[in-house]
């Protein structure tokens, strides 16, 4: 055979910084173990900007527990870790999570997410500590506690002046003011994207969402909450919200909003209630509906047209106009007729309006597994 039709292995004359270009897109555990089959890439791993795993790379809690511990441990201190991911099936333990927290933010984290079925057994009520949330390079922040039913305790302020876009679930916000106002995103100057789901109050009365930048804001709240937090939004530069909760004399006695809403152009609620619906929840949800009448694409569930029907002397009441509205998206619900008369007391004054029907299954059947035909 002449030389130059002898096989050549290919793979291992790319150079060091092809395989750790490759090996980033692994999981840690993964670039772990490739790392391993060659002496030439044994130390590679400890160079990679990324800490990732999976809900299947670990059988076992102190296996995930130990190989973490090691691997913070073991790599290049003087490598930016700039992406974190690591989801859980078991629980992280907090000493876990706060170790995870303070290298990441040391070393220029600038996306981070931590997905963990749950955070102990035996917690009671964790305040999650302000130095973990206080990093200057951060921008994407993704945080789900899953089953703590709101244990795990949010600072009452961030030191996150970078930060773009913020996730969380099954939080607790706590107060640090004398008004029992939570009100932990004040200080994200950058922040524009916030999704709070599944959250409540600890030790205060009233979330408070303020932010001046603030573009994108959902709000989700458990059906099985008996009672919904209160919830107050200081967001002038809004343009999409969305609400999915349930309505009570708790929730929906007071206003959304402390300011109107002149740059909000899309709206979804999804909204249900599972008691008596009362005049006074009917007329406040009808004051909600004042503040999105410069939007042009609104989603409604079909639970949410049903509220306004209760309000006495239904069609007869004050017109709201939807003078710039171009779509109406109603969310099919199996257990509720589409009440044609206030589709037409809100199309009043309304022009070239397209309204869609969705079959989707409305969030609240969706997520807790409600019987859905």
């Amino acid at each position: 055979m002449k030389e130059s039709e002898k096989e050549v292995d290919w793979v291992s004359l790319l150079p060091c910084c092809i395989w750790l270009h490759i090996i980033t897109f692994l999981t840690t555990k993964e670039a772990v173990q490739i790392c391993t089959l060659s002496k030439r890439w044994r130390n590679l791993w400890k160079y990679i900007p990324t800490f990732k795993a999976s809900r299947l790379d670990f059988q076992r809690a102190e296996f995930f527990n130990n190989f973490l511990s090691e691997a913070l441990l073991h790599r290049d201190a003087s490598t930016a870790l700039r992406y974190v991911n690591v989801q859980r099936n078991e629980f992280i333990p907090y000493r876990i999570l706060y170790k995870l927290f303070k290298y990441a933010s040391s070393h220029d984290v600038e996306h981070l997410t931590i997905d963990s079925k749950s955070c102990g057994n035996d917690l009671q009520h964790m305040l999650l500590s302000s130095s973990m949330f206080s990093c200057h390079s951060l921008k994407y922040l993704n945080l789900a506690l899953h089953r703590t039913s709101g244990r795990a305790i949010f600072p009452c302020t961030l030191d996150l002046p970078q930060l773009v876009e913020c996730h969380l679930k099954d939080i607790a916000f706590t107060s640090c003011m004398d008004n029992g106002y939570a009100d932990p995103f004040s200080t994200c100057e950058k922040l524009r994207t916030l999704t709070i789901d599944g959250c409540t109050l600890f030790n205060a009365e009233v979330l408070y969402v303020r932010n001046d930048e603030l573009v994108n804001l959902s709000l989700r709240f458990d059906i099985l909450i008996i009672r919904p937090c209160h919830v107050l939004i200081c967001a002038p530069k809004l343009s999409s919200f969305t609400y999915i909760s349930r309505l009570t004399r708790q929730n929906c006695t007071r206003e959304l909003f402390e300011h109107d809403l002149h740059f909000l152009k899309e709206v979804c609620l999804e909204v249900w209630s599972c008691e008596a619906l009362t005049p006074v929840i009917a007329m406040t949800f009808k004051c909600w509906l004042k503040r999105f009448t410069n939007v042009t694409s609104m989603t409604l569930s079909l639970a949410a047209l049903k509220v306004l029907s209760t309000i006495p002397g239904f069609p007869d009441i004050e017109h709201v106009p939807f003078s710039n509205l171009k779509l109406l998206t109603l969310k099919h619900d199996p257990y509720i007729p589409v009440p044609y008369a206030v589709l037409s007391y809100l199309l009043q004054g309304s022009t070239n309006v397209k309204i869609a029907t969705l079959e989707e299954v409305p969030s609240y059947y969706q997520v807790y597994g409600l019987p859905f035909f």
